[in-house]
């Protein structure tokens, strides 16, 4: 039996180094979970106002960039290239330091952040954002750049002037958190395909031997002792997977679980086997996946987010991959149970973040507004003082052709004595 168990696990291990081997290989197109990492750009964009892209190794973009702004597409044509050289010089720098970076670029300082996205040590791509400003701009020196590239003055200075303007350590934090999160998500992905990988090679592989069994009786025997290497092999799968794996009935009844799934949850496995599906999941979310039960049987996998309650009571958040099977007449689902905790954690922060930064934008716009309300009462006085000098200056112009009147009629009267 030893001989055996060792084989198996050798060969198992060799499985698992080859697929990390190919999925080292891949592109972070092929890898991250792109629907997440839209929620996120979007999420970022709304939060701060800035315009974020995310890109491969060559500079692809993975996801449709967020729209830039009115200043940098009036440019972005009339600069001939310049503004692409200005982002992969921002890039290779953050590459080299494996840090963000933030630049300033040729068009009037607009400040911009280049951050790298790194698996296993191994920079995949970078994500950049900006299109924002730590200083108002400066009339003369975008007038300048209008000038240079051949634009209208007055549309580059209006738009230069609705670019948001933030200090420079704010620009450095929000830099942190993005990539703090872009490299969450890259990682993430990379996991789940390795652990996909594996999981659908076994799956091929125990189909390809039950379907050589079935069709080839004269080598029944042969087949057997295969088939019983395949299934310590899946069993070595599912018990060394990253993700909780849970095997159960339709209706919920735990059939296995794998060590993963007790360390996840806080429960010895005999407890799970006496656990249905549905009372692990907190009360809000029972019926969530007692809907996913129902609909696997058609869907035949579904994928749904939701939350799980530990033996010690704790709620975290996970993701739920469930898939429809039959083996021995039994139908069956496997569930892959992920801990997504820290990405709920970044999450919370970025919208933490945006409420903080929505707070100040408030405090911002009342400050303006009472500045305007005292500006115009300054306005209205000065318009008042200027009637009153003006019926000031009419008065001294009638004083001054009254004495002018006078002294012409002092001049004559000695000449009209002296006739007489």
């Amino acid at each position: 039996m030893a001989p055996e168990d060792d084989s198996s696990k050798h060969s198992f291990h060799d499985l698992a180094e080859k697929i990390r081997r190919e999925t080292d290989e891949l592109g972070l197109a092929d890898l991250i979970d792109k629907e997440t990492l839209k929620v996120l750009q979007d999420s970022f964009v709304d939060a701060t106002g800035m315009v974020v892209g995310i890109f491969d190794d060559e500079l692809n973009p993975i996801i449709p960039n967020s729209p830039w702004s009115e200043f940098c597409n009036t440019i972005k044509e009339a600069a001939k290239g310049r503004c692409p050289e200005a982002d992969s010089s921002a890039v290779e720098e953050a590459k080299k330091t494996n840090r963000p970076v933030m630049n300033k670029c040729f068009a009037c300082e607009t400040a911009y952040l280049a951050a790298p996205i790194v698996i296993k040590n191994k920079m995949m791509g970078s994500i950049m954002c900006g299109q924002v400003r730590t200083e108002p701009p400066k009339e003369e020196a975008v007038r300048a750049l209008a000038r240079e590239i051949s634009v209208d003055e007055e549309k580059l200075v209006k738009a230069a002037n609705d670019l948001k303007v933030y200090p420079q350590p704010m620009l450095e934090a929000w830099g942190d958190l993005l990539q703090s999160i872009a490299n969450l998500v890259a990682e993430l992905g990379h996991e789940r395909t390795i652990s996909h990988r594996i999981v659908e090679t076994a799956e091929e592989r125990s189909t390809a031997l039950t379907q050589t069994a079935e069709s080839l009786e004269e080598t029944i025997q042969m087949q057997t002792g295969e088939l019983r290497v395949s299934e310590i092999l899946y069993k070595n799968l599912f018990n060394e997977s990253n993700d909780a794996v849970f095997i159960h009935t339709l209706d919920g009844k735990t059939i296995d679980v794998n060590s993963r799934a007790e360390e996840l949850l806080g429960y010895n496995k005999e407890e799970l086997m006496n656990m249905p599906i549905p009372d692990i999941h907190t009360d809000e979310t029972r019926s969530e996946s007692m809907e996913a039960f129902a609909r696997i049987k058609e869907e035949r996998s579904v994928r749904f987010e939701s939350e799980m309650r530990r033996k010690d009571g704790t709620v975290i958040p996970v993701e739920i991959s469930s898939r429809f099977f039959r083996t021995n007449g039994d139908e069956l689902i496997q569930g892959t149970v992920r801990d997504i905790s820290e990405r709920a954690r970044f999450i919370s922060l970025l919208k933490k973040a945006r409420d903080v930064l929505q707070e100040k934008v408030v405090e911002r716009t009342a400050a303006l507004t009472a500045s305007k309300r005292e500006l115009e009462k300054k306005v209205r006085d000065l318009e008042h003082w200027d009637e009153v000098l003006f019926e000031k200056e009419m008065m001294i112009s009638k004083l001054e052709g009254e004495v002018k009147r006078l002294r012409q009629a002092v001049a004559s009267r000695p000449k009209k004595e002296s006739e007489g």
